[in-house]
């Protein structure tokens, strides 16, 4: 539920949330390869650290649940090392919406069931596909997961280009149809 960055003017690290954390709920990082199978993980905590993970993650007791965890996980990983294709490349194919909302669907998935962070490249690439495709209900739902992305990573970077896109975006969920010519742009043609 959380991370943190190195800041080189203060010689610091800064520790921020990666979701809203409730009052009492304990502040984690992560010490390791997040997508790596639990037995794996394990291993390392206990050769680097010393210590035994007791995080919903690692601590699964039955056979099953660990396989379906280790196979989540995989997923994430295939994302991590492959990214699966790039909504840049549909929007000027021809392809259908249908196979990539399903991959980069897969992927959120694997990520929510695991506790994991959305990656921010996940739910910019949806928040698109749907404004493209005119779905204004879809569009409105993934910009505002993607604003809470965008918000993290304009403090944890305090880069100005995120705090001008995240403004952008806000201004465009209220009025989709009015922000470009992107606008559905890949929404199926009626006759």
């Amino acid at each position: 539920n959380a991370a943190y960055s190195w800041d080189e003017k203060t010689y610091s690290f800064i520790l921020y949330a990666l979701r809203p954390i409730a009052r009492g709920e304990e502040v984690c990082i992560s010490f390791t390869a997040t997508e790596e199978p639990r037995d794996l993980r394990q291993k390392r905590l206990k050769t680097i650290y010393k210590f035994d993970c007791k995080c919903s993650a690692c601590d699964l007791s039955d056979a099953r649940s660990i396989l379906e965890s280790d196979k989540r996980r995989q997923i994430v990983k295939h994302w991590h090392e492959e990214e699966i294709y790039q909504f840049e490349d549909w929007v000027h194919s021809e392809d259908d919406a249908k196979t990539l909302l399903k991959s980069w669907w897969r992927v959120i998935e694997a990520h929510e069931k695991e506790g994991l962070d959305i990656p921010f490249k996940a739910l910019y690439t949806m928040t698109m596909m749907h404004y493209a495709l005119g779905h204004q209900v879809s569009f409105q739902q993934w910009a505002k997961q993607l604003a809470g992305a965008m918000r993290i990573n304009a403090w944890k970077r305090m880069d100005s280009r995120y705090v001008d896109g995240l403004y952008s975006l806000l201004f465009a969920v209220q009025n989709p149809h009015t922000r470009s010519k992107t606008w559905g742009c890949k929404a199926p043609q009626r006759r």
